[in-house]
C-alpha cells in the first residue's frame, strides 16, 4: 500500500470519529422533551354528559386540583369550579341536611333545555332529562328540584312557560313528565315547595295568581297598574320590587298569599333592589344616591335603616343564610361605573372583580370571606345560591351566562 494511500485512510478515519463525536454530542446535550399535560377541565358541550374516572385526577376551570379516591370521592376540592362553560338559565341545590357533607346542584342548559346534576363530592355531572327545549332563556326550579319551570319566546315574542316534572333516574337520562303549559306572557315567577306565584302583564298592568306546585288550579290574589315586578316566595308569603333604575324611586311589598294583602316594606328609594330573608325580620337594599351605589339592612321589626359604608353592591348579587336568619352573603365589585342598576340590568356595563362578604344584620358588621378577585377577576356575580350546608356559595357569571361554585367553609 503506497504512503499516499495510508495517509488518506487516516484521514478518513479522523473525519468519520469526529463526526460520531459530534453526533453524540448533540444528542446527549439536547433538553429534555416536556411530556404533555392534560388539564381535565370540567369542559361539558351542549348535551353532553361529562365524567369523572375514579383514581384519576380531574382540574376545573383555572383553580384548584381535584384528587379522586378509588371510589370517585373527592378530597380536596378547588376553591372555586367552573361548573359549565356554556350557558345556564337556571338552577337549584338539591336538598340535604346542614350536617351533611355532601352538595348537589341542578341546573338547566340554556340552548337545549335540558336538566343535569352536579355532585361536588365526586366531580360528575349527569345528565338527568334528555327533552330538548330550544333557548330557555330563563330556568326555575321547586325547593326539591323534582319540577322546572322553563320559559322561552314564541314566534310572536310572547313569553312561553313550560311546567314539567324531573323524574330523575340512576340508570340514565329521562324525558320531562307531567308537561303542562301555563299561561302566555308570565312576567315574573316564584316558586316554593307545594305552591306556585306567578305575574301576567296585562294592557291594564300585572295580575298575580297562586296555583299548585305543577301550574294547576290557579286563583287570583292580585291585581296591580303596576306592570314591571319582581315576585319572590319568602316563605309562606311573596315579596313584590318594583323594577329598578336609578331614576325612580323604587318599592318593596309584602303579599300576604292567603288574602292577597298588601304591606309596602320599603319605599321611595332611588335605583331600590332589595332581598328580604325567609324569616321576614330584615331587607338587604340598595339605592342610587348621587351617582352611587350604597347598600343598607333596614331591620322590619324596628322599622330602622343601617347604611352598609364602602360595600355597595346589589341585593342582586346577595342571598341569605337559612342557618343564620342575620347574615347575608354579598358579592361586592370593587369598582363600581356607570348609571347603576340601569346599566348593568341592560347589559352596558358588568361590574367583574367581586369578593364574597357577609354582612350582620343586627350589627351591619361586615367580614370578607373570600376574595373571589383574586382567584378570578373577570367574574361578575349574579344569583347567588347556597348550599343547604353553606359549604358552596353558587351564582352565575352575568357576561357569559356560565355556573360556578365558590368553597365557603370546609
Amino acid at each position: 500500500m503506497s504512503r499516499r494511500t495510508i495517509y488518506i485512510l487516516i484521514i478518513a478515519l479522523i473525519i468519520i470519529g469526529l463526526g460520531a463525536w459530534w453526533f453524540l454530542s448533540r444528542e446527549n446535550s439536547a433538553p429534555a422533551t416536556s411530556q404533555p399535560t392534560s388539564t381535565g377541565q370540567n369542559l361539558f358541550p351542549y348535551g353532553q354528559n361529562a365524567t369523572s374516572t375514579s383514581g384519576n385526577t380531574s382540574t376545573n376551570g383555572n383553580q384548584g386540583t381535584v384528587f379522586l379516591n378509588n371510589n370517585g370521592s373527592s378530597t380536596t376540592p378547588p376553591a372555586l369550579i367552573h361548573i359549565t362553560t356554556t350557558p345556564v338559565s337556571g338552577y337549584v341545590f338539591l336538598p340535604e341536611s346542614a350536617s351533611s357533607s355532601s352538595a348537589t346542584i341542578r341546573y338547566v342548559d340554556r340552548a337545549t333545555g335540558r336538566v343535569y346534576d352536579y355532585s361536588f363530592d365526586t366531580n360528575v355531572t349527569t345528565e338527568v332529562t334528555n327533552t330538548t327545549v330550544p333557548q330557555v332563556y330563563q330556568a326555575y326550579f321547586s325547593n326539591t328540584g323534582t319540577r322546572v319551570f322553563l320559559q322561552t319566546l314564541d314566534v310572536s315574542g310572547d313569553i312561553e312557560t313550560m311546567s314539567a316534572a324531573v323524574n330523575a333516574t340512576t340508570t340514565g337520562p329521562v324525558a320531562l313528565g307531567d308537561v303542562r303549559f301555563l299561561p302566555k306572557n308570565i312576567i315574573s315567577l316564584s316558586p316554593n315547595d307545594l305552591s306556585l306565584f306567578y305575574l301576567i302583564s296585562t294592557t291594564n298592568g300585572s295580575m298575580g295568581y297562586i296555583s299548585a306546585i305543577d301550574g294547576t288550579k290557579p286563583s287570583e290574589v292580585f291585581g296591580s297598574a303596576l306592570g314591571e315586578l319582581i315576585s319572590r316566595w319568602q316563605s309562606t308569603n311573596v315579596t313584590l320590587q318594583t323594577k329598578a333604575s336609578a331614576s325612580a324611586d323604587g318599592y318593596f311589598f309584602g303579599l300576604n298569599a292567603k288574602t292577597g294583602g298588601l304591606t309596602t316594606i320599603v319605599h321611595n328609594v332611588a335605583g331600590l333592589t332589595a332581598l328580604e330573608n325567609n324569616s321576614g325580620t330584615f331587607v338587604f337594599g340598595s339605592a342610587s344616591e348621587n351617582g352611587t351605589l350604597e347598600s343598607f339592612i333596614y331591620n322590619e321589626k324596628e322599622n330602622s335603616m343601617k347604611t352598609i359604608s364602602s360595600l355597595g353592591t346589589l341585593a342582586d348579587k346577595c342571598v341569605w343564610s337559612a342557618e343564620n336568619p342575620d347574615t347575608v352573603f354579598c358579592a361586592v365589585p370593587t369598582t363600581v361605573a356607570g348609571t347603576l342598576p340601569d346599566d348593568w340590568y341592560q347589559g352596558n356595563i358588568f361590574l367583574p372583580s367581586d369578593n364574597v362578604w357577609t354582612i350582620n344584620a343586627d350589627t351591619g358588621v361586615a367580614n370578607v370571606v373570600d376574595f373571589l378577585s383574586e382567584r378570578n377577576q373577570n367574574i361578575d356575580v349574579e344569583n347567588p345560591v347556597l348550599s343547604g350546608n353553606e359549604k358552596w356559595f353558587s351564582f352565575m357569571d352575568k357576561e357569559d351566562l356560565t355556573l360556578w361554585a365558590l368553597r365557603i367553609a370546609q
